[in-house]
């Protein structure tokens, strides 16, 4: 039976970026309009109460294919989706800063000779971008962002993407993250997942939905992987 509990021997860490090693600036109500606005021109009416893009965009893709868009018209939305997403996402980018122990933390991975990686949602440009400003861009060995692949998380097959990159056998790696996607993602990998949230709600969330381990420092992370190493 899978279980997030398969930590010993790790030698890869992957990282979510958003609200796990940085904390972005992003206005999530103008990227959720453009979104909405692009596929509206299309027929595709956005239920109000739906908050995932990438839930919106699979349902309008299942939608639009039942309705007969082509190829061609379907490359052009996807397209224009993708630059308002970048753009929303660049746009503050400078105010980016990092989860308080961040640095510390991936130092204390690095010191261990652990792999580490990043598998986000955001563009590739931002992330380098935060990354570069955080100064954690020197501990990470492979980034895959959402335009890296094609199919991004909660694909299983990004996660997977990372870690094959990184070199390191999946019941070896452990994928870290602060959202109930990012543990689907995990567990359709079948990859080892720990929670990490500063917020009561979102770590209470990671718990209904049965992560075994939710950290709210993740400065406990270097010596959670010692202590299931021993």
């Amino acid at each position: 039976m899978w279980s997030e509990l398969k930590l010993s021997g790790i030698e890869a860490v992957v990282f979510d970026l958003d609200g796990t090693l940085v904390n972005s600036v992003i206005d999530y109500r103008k990227m959720m309009s453009g979104v909405t606005e692009i596929l509206k021109a299309h027929g595709i009416e956005v239920d109000p109460s739906q908050r995932r893009i990438w839930e919106i965009l699979q349902q309008s893709e299942e939608q639009l294919g039942k309705q007969g868009l082509d190829a061609a018209e379907w490359r052009e939305m996807n397209r224009r989706i993708t630059e308002h997403l970048n753009a929303v996402e660049l746009e503050n980018v400078d105010k980016v800063t990092s989860i308080d122990g961040a640095k510390e933390t991936l130092e204390g991975l690095k010191n261990r000779r652990l792999k580490i990686g990043v598998a986000t949602r955001s563009c590739n440009a931002a992330t380098r971008e935060a990354l570069r400003r955080t100064g954690l861009d020197t501990f990470v060995d492979v980034l895959l962002a959402r335009d890296d692949v094609p199919y991004p998380k909660p694909d299983p097959r990004h996660l997977l993407q990372v870690i094959e990159a990184l070199g390191a056998p999946l019941s070896r790696a452990v994928f870290i993250g602060d959202t109930t996607t990012d543990l689907r993602t995990a567990r359709e990998a079948g990859v080892a997942f720990i929670g990490f949230s500063m917020r009561p709600e979102g770590a209470e969330r990671l718990r209904q939905e049965g992560c075994e381990i939710v950290l709210e420092n993740l400065k406990q992370l270097p010596n959670l992987l010692d202590r299931d190493c021993e």
